[in-house]
């Protein structure tokens, strides 16, 4: 959403924006990533500036995610790994996915390996514990490849858990630490 806020700064209003995907014969379906669903959200290994392009209200998210129409959102864990118990994360989960249900919307987890959500079998435990209708995942190969998820751990999950799939956000083998890329 964050490209939107800088073309509406250049006068290209969101009506205009929905016009040009509607003219094109696309569909937005997803807005990717919510990172404010957590108290202390910020990626302290990105900089301010990728900070402040993600500190977007989840309220004006789920409203934006609403006008184009989309029926997903990505959240990202962008906390350090251990800054939250998994009881935490848990509950942060649970109360974004009632906040999205009137618009209609799945919440999305994306295991990152370099932050709070790491691999697919923590996303999982969130995901069951939570219990929620809308939950989800985004399925990043290169983080899934990166974080050490046991192949058998893919082939158990349900294929409608899985929203989306992410064939290439970054390079494998890394040829840099995940943050210098």
């Amino acid at each position: 959403p964050y490209f939107m806020a800088d073309y509406n700064r250049q006068g290209v209003s969101l009506k205009d924006m929905k016009a040009m995907v509607d003219d094109a014969g696309l569909r937005i379906s997803r807005i990717d990533p919510l990172a404010t669903w957590v108290p202390d959200w910020l990626a302290r290994d990105l900089g301010d500036e990728y900070n402040i392009k993600h500190s977007m209200d989840s309220t004006l998210f789920f409203e934006l995610s609403s006008f184009f129409n989309c029926k997903y959102v990505s959240l990202n864990g962008m906390w350090k790994a251990g800054h939250y118990t998994q009881d935490q994360t848990v509950e942060f989960y649970r109360v974004i996915c009632e906040k999205s249900a009137p618009y209609g919307l799945a919440c999305d987890i994306e295991p990152v390996s370099m932050w709070g959500i790491p691999r697919l079998e923590d996303a999982l435990q969130i995901i069951a514990k939570a219990d929620v209708p809308n939950a989800g995942l985004v399925f990043d190969v290169t983080h899934f490849s990166r974080g050490g998820t046991p192949l058998e751990v893919l082939e158990s999950v349900p294929g409608d858990l899985i929203h989306v799939v992410q064939l290439c956000d970054g390079l494998i083998p890394a040829t840099q630490t995940l943050q210098e890329e």
